[in-house]
Formats: C-alpha cells, structure tokens, sequence
C-alpha cells in the first residue's frame, strides 16, 4: 500500500498535532503498530497511556483491562507481563494486524528516541499505582536520555506533584474532567499554580 500523506498544520501556525494513542484511524490503539502508522503519517508527537502488570512492568494500555483490545480478558494489574504478551492486539482492528503484541513502556520509549518523536504521556489514575512506579517511568526516560524530550500528564494531580518531585523542571499538566471549568475553585487553581515546573 502507498504511504500515507504527512498530517500537517499550517505552516503559518504555531500549533502541531499530536497522535492519540497512536494511528488509530489505521492501526490498534497503543500498539508499536499505531506508533509507527503515525510517524508515517507525518506526527512528530503521540500521546500514549500508561498502566502497570501484576510484576510490576509498565505497559503501554488505555483500559484498566484487556478485554476490549486484546483477545484475552481481565485486569491488567492481574496479569503478569508474561501473560500479557501471549495476547493478541491487533486482530480486534483488523486481520492485518494480527498477534500485534501489547508494548512495554520500555519499548515504546525506545521507539520515540530512534525516530525523534515526543511522547505525550498519560498516567493512568490506578489505587495501586505510588510514587515508586512513577519514578521508575522517569528512570526508564533517564536511561534513554529522553528526559527533556517527555511530556507528563495524568488527571490525577498527586501524580503530577510526585512527578515535579522526581523531576523538577518536567514538562507536566493536568487533565480536568469534562465541565471542569464550571468547578475551578481557588483551592484547585492554587494546586494548578503548584505544579509549575
């Protein structure tokens, strides 16, 4: 198949875009097939989530399970990463994409520093996710030497001040759910105002 046209702004505009959990429009969501699909397409920035397996191994997911992008099924804090990869995540998309495996943090992040792309990255809000994991993340990013070249973002904010903890001069921000504007009070604006970096 040709190559797809680069997704572009303007050339007189300041704003880029930025592919949500990849190509979705071709490829399984948060799949190193959605990441490469984008950087086919011209994205030079993909926005990804982040959730934990059983072991401890940060994986690249949207859902708090498998069910609705694998052929398996349960929570991935469950599932070891073992387990998790013997899942198929792509066949739900499309036949072509079949066996198309769940990524680790660790690869996707790989993958950003050899093609030059910024990774958008989401921190899924999970009970059982602490400060230890985040600064694992962080580490992961450190190894790459892709620490300035990251932008965090998570709904929940003490993720984001653990983040400023660990990284002082982090790109950061905060997600606010839908209608949030109508519920900005002073309390959360000065926790906004907090996380400056």
């Amino acid at each position: 198949t040709p190559t797809p046209e680069p997704t572009k702004a303007p050339e007189n505009h300041t704003s880029y875009m930025i592919a949500h959990r990849g190509d979705t429009s071709t490829a399984p969501e948060n799949t190193m097939a959605a990441f490469q699909s984008a950087l086919l397409r011209g994205y030079k920035a993909v926005e990804t989530d982040v959730q934990f397996t059983k072991d401890n191994v940060p994986v690249i997911l949207h859902d708090s399970t498998i069910n609705r992008t694998s052929n398996g099924s349960g929570r991935i804090m469950d599932l070891t990463f073992d387990e998790v990869r013997q899942y198929d995540f792509g066949s739900w998309k499309s036949e072509a994409y079949a066996d198309e495996k769940i990524p680790s943090f660790q690869e996707f992040i790989e993958f950003c520093k050899e093609n030059s792309v910024h990774p958008y990255i989401e921190l899924k809000k999970d009970a059982s996710t602490n400060y230890e994991d985040i600064q694992g993340l962080y580490e992961i990013v450190c190894t790459e030497g892709m620490q300035q070249n990251v932008s965090w973002f998570s709904f929940d904010c003490d993720y984001m001040l653990w983040m400023k903890e660990i990284a002082p001069t982090a790109d950061i921000g905060i997600v606010l759910p839908g209608k949030a504007s109508l519920g900005i009070t002073e309390d959360v604006f000065g926790k906004l105002e907090n996380l400056k970096t």
